[in-house]
């Protein structure tokens, strides 16, 4: 007798109630299991990924010791230079201290396993110090003496030093200019026609290539050069400061004078000042004022003030030393040191 397998069992289907619900609790026992599962599993890579494989290095090279602190996260110390931290991936502001220098703030990313390097820049923090002695010496312009002289040969001026003949101009001019105020050096000459609506003139000593400058006021009365030769102050007639480069005339603040600018080796001005303040009820507060002005960036900022030194006791003596490029000057009978 040959069976026939196709034919249906009649015992398959015929579960109980009990055993019906029996096998659905295994099935979502066996679910709650699984979900369980994933839960730890994600909560155990996502603790491993975060505290043990998401980071990369940030290396800080400066001159040690100096102080790291980013934001949100870590504050460092670092006697030592390149001082290396180990951080999480992504976006970083980094803020470096140094005692005595202004604190530089850095934008960067860490990126996964890898390192990535800042050089902060230190900018001497401005103060002063009282000292026993002014050293000896003051910073002094590389000024030459320029004139013109009429070339026959060549039916014009020539721009040539004292003593030179016009074989060696830097600048040849179709005529003469009216009044004209000459100040250069081995580098530059500024020639300005003090006159009113006259001209101004850059010349490159060097390149002798020439510029025209244009020019707000009337006339110059005195100079000083830079010590690099490359920039000139100069004062006007209505007592206003000017620094020429080789491109314009920048004005320097109404209240500095010419008495109390100072070139230092950095090729920047030193500026001291009176300046009074009045608030809002008419009361008027007196304070000296020490500013730095670049001439590059044409930036004027601020390196000391004080409201102590007042009447007899304002600075004087104000001179930029150039074996250390600070300045020095007297107060009273107390000597001091400004250091930027």
């Amino acid at each position: 007798m040959i069976e026939d397998f196709d034919q249906p069992n009649p015992d398959e289907g015929n579960q109980t109630p009990q055993e019906f619900l029996a096998e659905e609790e295994r099935s979502i026992s066996l679910r709650r299991l699984l979900v369980v599962g994933a839960v730890i599993f994600l909560a155990i890579f996502y603790f491993v990924w975060a505290n043990y494989l998401n980071f990369g290095y940030l290396e800080v090279i400066g001159k040690a010791p100096f102080s790291v602190t980013i934001t949100g996260e870590i504050n460092q110390e670092c006697p030592s230079s390149p001082c290396e931290m180990k951080l999480k991936r992504g976006e970083k502001t980094v803020l470096v201290s140094k005692a005595g220098f202004t604190t530089d703030s850095i934008a960067t990313g860490v990126i996964l396993w890898g390192t990535v390097a800042v050089k902060p820049i230190f900018k001497l923090q401005p103060h002063i110090e009282e000292v026993s002695d002014i050293p000896e010496g003051s910073i002094t312009s590389q000024k030459v003496d320029y004139k013109f002289t009429y070339d026959q040969s060549h039916n014009n001026y020539a721009l040539v030093k004292s003593g030179e003949s016009v074989g060696f101009a830097v600048s040849y001019f179709g005529g003469k200019l009216e009044s004209p105020f000459i100040i250069g050096s081995e580098n530059a000459v500024l020639a300005i026609e003090n006159i009113a609506d006259g001209k101004a003139f850059y010349i490159n000593a060097i390149t002798k290539e020439r510029n025209v400058l244009g020019k707000t006021f009337v006339s110059v009365t005195r100079g000083v050069v830079s010590p690099n030769g490359r920039y000139f102050l100069i004062e006007t007639s209505a007592k206003t400061l000017f620094v020429a480069d080789q491109k314009s005339f920048s004005i320097i603040r109404d209240s500095a004078t010419f008495g109390n600018a100072f070139w230092t080796l950095k090729n920047t001005l030193v500026l001291a000042y009176l300046q009074k303040e009045e608030d809002a009820e008419g009361a008027v507060t007196e304070k000296y004022v020490f500013d730095e002005y670049n001439p590059v960036t044409g930036d004027q900022r601020t390196l000391f003030t004080t409201d102590s030194m007042l009447s007899d006791l304002l600075p004087r003596n104000i001179k930029v030393n150039p074996g250390t490029n600070t300045v020095f000057f007297e107060s009273g009978e107390q000597k001091y040191e400004l250091i930027f």
